[in-house]
C-alpha cells in the first residue's frame, strides 16, 4: 500500500506540474513591457487549496522549473533566440514560483482556507510580492506596473477561490 501511495504521489508531481506549467503559457501582457501574466498560477492556487498531501514549496519549485524549460525551449525554436538569451529572459519567471513557494508555506495559506476574506488576501499578497520581484528582477517596474499587478493579484485570487468553492459544492452534491 505504501509503495502504491508512494508511486501515485510522484505521478501527481510529474503530471500537476506538467499541467500548470502548460497553462503558464497561457497568458497576457498587461502593457508594453516583458512583463506577462499567466493563468497558471490559478491552477497552482488550487492544487495548494485542494491537495493536502502535496508539498506546496515542492509543487511551486517542479511548476517554476517547467515554465523556464517550456518558455527556453519556445525561445529558442520558435523565437529564434539564444540559450543565454533564453535563459536570461525567463530565469525571473522561475524566481516567482520560487519566491511563490516559499511565501505559500510561510503564510501557511492552506490553513485558511475555508475563510474565503483571508484566503483571497493571502493569494493576492503572495502573487503581489512574487510578481513585484519578478518586476524588479526584469528592471521593469514602475507605479502603472505596480498597480497592474495588484489588480491581477486581486482577479487571480479571486477566480481561484470561486473555483475552489465551485469545486467544493459539487463534491458535497456528489456525495
Amino acid at each position: 500500500s505504501d509503495v502504491c501511495s508512494s508511486d501515485l504521489k510522484t505521478k501527481k508531481y510529474i503530471i500537476i506540474p506538467l499541467i500548470i506549467s502548460l497553462f503558464g503559457e497561457v497568458y497576457f501582457y498587461p502593457f508594453e513591457s516583458q512583463f506577462k501574466f499567466s493563468v497558471g498560477i490559478i491552477i497552482l492556487n488550487l492544487c495548494i487549496l485542494m491537495m493536502d498531501d502535496m508539498s506546496e514549496l515542492m509543487l511551486s519549485f517542479l511548476c517554476g522549473l517547467g515554465v523556464f524549460i517550456i518558455r527556453i525551449f519556445l525561445g529558442v525554436l520558435m523565437f529564434h533566440n539564444g540559450i543565454i538569451f533564453a535563459i536570461v529572459s525567463n530565469f525571473p519567471s522561475l524566481m516567482y514560483y520560487l519566491i511563490y513557494g516559499v511565501l505559500v508555506k510561510i503564510t501557511k495559506v492552506k490553513i485558511y482556507k475555508e475563510q474565503i476574506v483571508n484566503t483571497i488576501l493571502l493569494f493576492t499578497l503572495i502573487d503581489s510580492l512574487s510578481n513585484l520581484f519578478e518586476s524588479v528582477m526584469r528592471n521593469d517596474i514602475n507605479s502603472n506596473i505596480i498597480r497592474v499587478i495588484i489588480l491581477a493579484g486581486i482577479i487571480r485570487s479571486s477566480i481561484t477561490y470561486l473555483a475552489y468553492v465551485t469545486y467544493n459544492k459539487q463534491k458535497l452534491f456528489i456525495l
